[in-house]
């Protein structure tokens, strides 16, 4: 990745560290999945004042939950996570959005694939992008994926429950949607009740899995019958409230913060009493029709032959009191029960559960697309980050079946001093760069990772810079948005973290640039950690090594080609003349184009000096 990725409208994305709310209590117990409350304790306790990690999921949280389980405004963004569990920094490792964008972690997921369902593929992505950092966990995840590849059955019993789960999915995700239940409200509540009803017959046929994590996603995925939402189905419960993200207000400007689900046969006085947002308020309905009776009733008394005259006001009341109980039934069951799906934690656990199961599934199958297998990496908690491979291999160019290019396996020994890495353009520099940040996502999530043999530590923050164009209003020109970016990764690093500069402080004089870029390696070689650093400014490399700030590596060359694979030593040879004639931008290519429209040069074209690659 030699060439720079513009920002998007000209804004540089920044690394800005996320703002966590102070006393939010951790749902994230040992094995990763938040903990469930009971399904009847109420749904709006912030839990601010305890930080029990038993403490009931909010509703801000569960709505959160609730979009990106169906889709809607799904984002991995690390804040996002973080709003949707009340996590706090310490359980995930940081990759900002740029990172991930320069280190194509985007590809890696669709390179991984082999999901079942769009849950699946919501949680693999999320995982990915926001990997956990809980060493318990990354092993108990190890180990599920262990049991999936050496027990056939319990994957084949996984998988089967996963196709079943789609089409149930879709229909429950239908009801969601309003325009389904104001228009074929009966008949979307019948189907979803179905739904319900396959998903836990699914379910019950699962097998017990052996290993903790699995067998809490499968306990989990059995549980479905103990939320609200397939008691309300079923008709089990009458009426239940729920607490509101912000309150509803109704025709006369009423506001409310509690929406009420009743059971569909609850009886129409109790529709009235207990309804919201009706277009005739329950009380004002009761009042026409007391008026309706107390004058209608003396009169017909009196004459007899005035009754039907009398009663043709009544009669038509009666269609209001029709659309009345029609818009009863969206006010006080279809809507707040649709709303309900994204308010009932042991349903969200469900379809957490089911997600994760999917994910777990898809990473089990990576030992037979890697290869020789790959292997499961060990993972040792270390006070300042390290990464040993030997023989390792870029996931997303091994599993890519787009890919037209064969993945080069090289050794890495980082984590004691930053690496400096020189050599030819298309060398594969900066691949090294993004397969270290890969391979490490991989280890986060307790996956198998291509490689003969891999001992590492778990990540607090994983960065990645390349050159960074200013937008207009910037004031300070490239040089100084490059500077900005590094200013931001040298405050949110530690001995824990991991950083790859695909060049730095570019902008400026070459001079000038391989001072300010040697003095940040330097101050990254004390904080200590993995730090890679990718130049063709050989000569800078030169000094930093003399004076033991990093340890030079360099791509080798042999018989006018890349291997691609990593030496000791500095490369003096950028191969820039090679790029140039593939491009047809070359001293003899250029003079051969103007030629051909008739132009003439004023003065000769230069050659460079190029001086003989190291073989």
């Amino acid at each position: 990745m030699d060439a720079s990725i513009a920002p998007n409208n000209g804004e540089p994305l920044r690394r800005d560290p996320p703002t966590f709310a102070s006393g939010v209590p951790s749902a994230l117990p040992e094995v990763g999945l938040p903990r469930t409350p009971d399904k009847d304790a109420p749904l709006d306790q912030a839990g601010k004042s305890s930080p029990s990690p038993d403490a009931p999921i909010t509703a801000d949280q569960a709505i959160g939950r609730y979009k990106s389980i169906f889709g809607l405004n799904f984002s991995s963004r690390y804040e996002e996570r973080q709003k949707d569990q009340g996590l706090s920094p310490k359980h995930f490792t940081r990759i900002d959005a740029l990172t991930a964008k320069l280190t194509q972690i985007d590809g890696l997921v669709k390179a991984i694939g082999n999901t079942r369902t769009e849950l699946g593929q919501h949680s693999l992505s999320r995982t990915l992008h926001v990997p956990t950092r809980d060493i318990d966990l990354v092993r108990a995840r190890q180990t599920a994926i262990r049991e999936l590849e050496t027990d056939p059955e319990l994957r084949l019993a996984i998988d089967n429950f996963l196709v079943r789960f789609n089409q149930p999915f879709r229909t429950i995700a239908q009801f969601i949607k309003p325009p389904m239940w104001r228009d074929r409200k009966r008949q979307a509540f019948d189907a979803t009740r179905e739904a319900l009803d396959e998903l836990k017959a699914a379910a019950e046929v699962l097998p017990d899995p052996k290993s903790r994590y699995l067998r809490i996603l499968t306990d989990a995925v059995k549980a479905l019958d103990s939320s609200q939402v397939w008691d309300l189905f079923h008709e089990k419960i009458c009426a239940v409230k729920v607490k509101l993200p912000e309150p509803k207000r109704d025709l006369f400007d009423r506001a409310y913060e509690n929406d009420v689900i009743l059971a569909k046969d609850a009886p129409f006085v109790t529709r009235m009493l207990d309804g919201h947002g009706w277009p005739v308020p329950p009380r004002m309905s009761a009042l026409m029709l007391g008026m309706t009776g107390g004058i209608l009733g003396p009169l017909a008394l009196i004459d007899p032959k005035l009754a039907p005259a009398l009663a043709m006001p009544f009669l038509m009341i009666v269609p209001l009191m029709i659309k009345m109980k029609r818009d009863s039934d969206n006010f006080t069951f279809y809507s707040p029960l649709a709303n309900k799906f994204g308010l009932d934690p042991v349903f969200l656990r469900f379809m957490d559960s089911v997600g994760h199961l999917d994910e777990i599934s898809a990473l089990s199958t990576l030992g037979q697309r890697f290869p020789d297998g790959g292997c499961f990496p060990e993972i040792e908690d270390a006070p300042a980050h390290f990464f040993h491979g030997e023989e390792v291999h870029n996931p997303t160019i091994v599993l890519s079946k787009e890919s037209s290019r064969g993945s080069i396996a090289n050794d890495f020994m980082l984590g004691d001093k930053p690496w400096a890495f020189t050599g030819p353009n298309s060398g594969g520099k900066s691949t090294s760069g993004i397969t270290i940040i890969q391979v490490q996502d991989l280890i986060h999530a307790g996956a198998r990772v291509p490689g003969r043999r891999v001992v590492a530590s778990l990540a607090d923050t994983m960065c990645y810079q390349a050159q960074a164009f200013n937008s207009l209003e910037d004031q300070e020109g490239r040089f100084g948005t490059e500077l900005k970016e590094s200013d931001q990764i040298l405050d949110l690093t530690t001995a824990r973290s991991i950083r790859v500069f695909d060049e730095l402080a570019q902008g400026t004089t070459r001079g000038e640039s391989n001072i300010h870029a040697g003095n940040i390696v330097r101050c990254h070689d004390a904080i200590g950690g993995t730090t890679i650093f990718i130049t063709h400014a050989f000569e800078l490399v030169e000094e930093l090594a003399a004076e033991g700030s990093v340890i030079a590596k360099q791509i080798q060359y042999r018989g006018g080609v890349p291997t691609h694979r990593i030496i000791d030593g500095i490369s003096r040879y950028s191969g820039s003349d090679l790029v140039a004639a593939r491009v047809k931008m070359d001293p003899v290519s250029l003079e051969q184009r103007l030629n051909a429209r008739g132009i003439k040069l004023k003065q000769p074209l230069k050659h460079p000096t190029i001086p003989p690659p190291q073989e």
